[in-house]
């Protein structure tokens, strides 16, 4: 069986230079907590808490390391959250922002990797790192966080299987497939609603989006590829952008219909932001950025230049409080 193919993984922009930093958006008070130790494979923390207003992102150098690091919009209070050896990247927050999860590979040859290719969750400071793939006992892919917060839908599996779609609960435990063996499934998105998963099926000459119920069921085709990867919900569930071959954004229903060019200046990685924005890595006159863009295709423009691609991932805001009546 063929192993874990990542088609967005790490675009070749990613890691071409230093990646410098990310800006962000509006975000709430993280946890505050001495970071426990860590080791190289889910790498440590030395952050202090988190101030409101961040975007996680990547920046890392070719053939040495990537860290997961967060900042402001305005690219000010930028913290590193991991150090060590090997990548870390696809940062995805929790639905009330005080963890981050992150996919994990180590340093060494490419063969030797897919049995240990972590899936590692931490606290919004960076500390308590624990990587749920070795607790479940497979290796993982992308993944995206239940809206619930205590589940998390990832692609993997054992090292001599093709990776399929799996759901796992936040500890590690109760370790469920979704997708059959045989078949290579990736980039897992759940849907706000909590009702279903987009993801990637890799097929003869490319990636097709799909979309199935968070149960596994109902499983529908909605793009024909032949690059079509990287699925994200909007934040009211009623739109799906996606990479097209990473040089263009497209938007569409969660039933495929109404598919619609949003911006052929970049591609993957993307995210929305709260207000239903995306955020994603483009290249102008060379120059690597991270660039902001509405849904409709206008609004377009610089976030951070100098960016190259680093996995934007922006925090949710907190659930307004609400007050007793009477």
């Amino acid at each position: 069986m063929g192993h874990l193919v990542l088609p967005a993984k790490r675009p070749a922009i990613v890691f071409g230079a230093l990646l410098t930093l990310l800006g962000a958006a509006l975000l709430a008070l993280a946890l505050g907590r001495e970071p426990e130790g860590g080791s190289s494979r889910t790498g440590t923390a030395f952050a202090p808490p988190i101030a409101s207003g961040t975007l996680a992102f990547v920046r890392g150098k070719e053939g040495v390391a990537a860290d997961i690091y967060v900042a402001r919009a305005d690219g000010s209070r930028r913290q590193r959250l991991t150090r060590g050896p090997g990548f870390k990247y696809d940062p995805d927050w929790s639905p009330d922002g005080q963890w981050l999860l992150y996919r994990y590979e180590p340093p060494g040859p490419t063969a030797s990797r897919p049995s240990r290719l972590g899936l590692v969750v931490m606290r919004a400071d960076g500390s308590g790192a624990v990587d749920l793939a070795s607790r479940a006992g497979v290796y993982s892919g992308p993944a995206s966080w239940a809206p619930s917060g205590d589940r998390i839908a990832f692609s993997g599996g054992q090292p001599s299987d093709s990776s399929s779609i799996y759901v796992v609960r936040r500890d590690g435990s109760q370790l469920t497939r979704l997708t059959p063996l045989g078949r290579e499934a990736q980039y897992p998105a759940w849907s706000p609603d909590g009702r279903r998963i987009a993801f990637t099926y890799v097929e003869t000459g490319g990636f097709s989006i799909y979309v199935m119920d968070a149960t596994g069921t109902n499983v529908k085709r909605l793009t024909n590829g032949p690059e079509d990867n990287w699925p994200v919900w909007s934040p009211d569930s009623q739109r799906i952008a996606f990479s097209r071959g990473e040089q263009s954004i497209w938007s569409m229903n969660p039933d495929g219909t109404d598919a619609r060019l949003v911006t052929a200046r970049g591609g993957a990685p993307l995210n929305w932001s709260p207000a239903k924005n995306l955020v994603f890595s483009c290249t102008r006159s060379g120059v690597a950025e991270v660039c902001s863009i509405s849904e409709s295709g206008t609004g377009f423009r610089t976030l951070l230049s100098g960016a190259e691609g680093g996995f934007p991932a922006w925090r949710p805001q907190p659930a307004p409080e609400r007050t007793a009546a009477g």
